[in-house]
């Protein structure tokens, strides 16, 4: 194996000499090196200390999220009472949900690393047993694929998404919000002010959510209320119509185009999941770098593939016993 498993996680590489960095805590995507003509430049944000971040903060840097990604209302399904770790609801799967866990590593070489968790009965309140996968696989074409799956023995809340944070920039940059932006979507998920959503799908169209062509995401930021009520962009686009459970997803499509402000970096996500939630990073401040410095507020963004919030209080998202849930998620880099 050309693997390097070190304290600090697990190096992949391609023959670009793309480096991606993965560790087990949380299956976390650490790093993502791109190598420019005349630099190498990272484009993740990360941070010095992986255990420490996860575990001690409140940040979720390039962590794969489970059982369920995003919030929960009233932190309930059915009769089962879930950790309110955003009172009253719960957000990202709990405080100890499965992106604070230690995973196994199952296999790797250079270009893959496959890592698995059990996640019991009763884990944050979540009924069934839960078996679940993340695969990360980079290939010579430049393009990292990671691919999630599960199955269980009783109907559970199920969504994994991975969290990364961009700044194409430069990742350990401040000025996230100085890159350019594509989603290809007409709808958005309106929320409250504590991220449940609180209106039927709005279109994009005459508002600050519509990125439909290519536009700096400061352009439009803070413009509308619905960004006002969570001091930014923190909400769901929607890709298609959700499927009502949690089992395979449909094709990839083409979800959301990313550039860099000088040009030089672009990322194209591709996925099957139904929404593409955007987050531009305004409680990022204080995380820590790489470096031991911190991080502003807005200093990424997160294009986090997944279905939008509060799903399995209306009957979607649910994996059943006899199902199997895979999910993918493609990002494509130019450089």
């Amino acid at each position: 194996m050309k693997e390097a498993l070190t304290s600090a996680g697990l190096t992949l590489h391609n023959r670009r000499g793309i480096t991606i960095g993965l560790h087990p805590l949380g299956a976390t995507w650490t790093s993502c090196r791109l190598p420019l003509p005349d630099q190498v430049r990272e484009v993740l944000l990360g941070s010095r200390d992986v255990a420490a971040m996860l575990l001690e903060g409140g940040s979720y840097l390039g962590a794969s999220v489970g059982r369920y990604a995003g919030r929960i209302a009233q932190a309930r399904f059915g009769d089962h009472v879930l950790d309110a770790n955003q009172p009253p609801h719960i957000l990202h799967g709990g405080r100890q949900g499965l992106a604070r866990q230690l995973w196994t590593l199952d296999s790797a070489d250079e270009h893959q690393a496959t890592f698995r968790i059990f996640s019991p009965a009763g884990d944050q309140g979540f009924p069934g047993n839960l078996n679940a996968t993340a695969q990360y696989l980079l290939d010579d074409d430049d393009a990292l694929t990671i691919v999630y799956t599960a199955t269980t023995d009783a109907p559970t809340p199920c969504n994994f998404t991975n969290h990364a944070y961009f700044n194409l920039n430069g990742g350990d940059g401040d000025d996230g919000l100085a890159q350019v932006l594509q989603i290809h979507a007409d709808r958005y998920q309106p929320v409250s002010t504590d991220g449940i959503p609180d209106a039927a799908p709005r279109a994009v169209e005459g508002t600050g959510f519509d990125f439909r062509q290519p536009k700096r995401l400061d352009a439009d930021f803070l413009r509308d209320p619905d960004q006002q009520k969570v001091k930014g962009y923190d909400h769901s686009f929607l890709l298609g119509e959700a499927p009502s459970d949690a089992s395979t997803g449909a094709a990839l499509q083409l979800a959301a185009e990313l550039r860099s402000a000088d040009g030089r970096v672009s990322l194209q996500v591709h996925t099957d999941q139904p929404a593409l939630h955007l987050y531009t990073g305004q409680y990022l401040g204080g995380t820590e770098k790489r470096d031991g410095s911190h991080y502003a507020d807005l200093a990424g963004v997160a294009l986090e593939s997944q279905f939008p919030p509060d799903s399995p209080s209306h009957g979607r998202a649910i994996l059943l016993p006899g199902q199997t849930y895979r999910r993918t998620t493609r990002f494509d880099f130019r450089f």
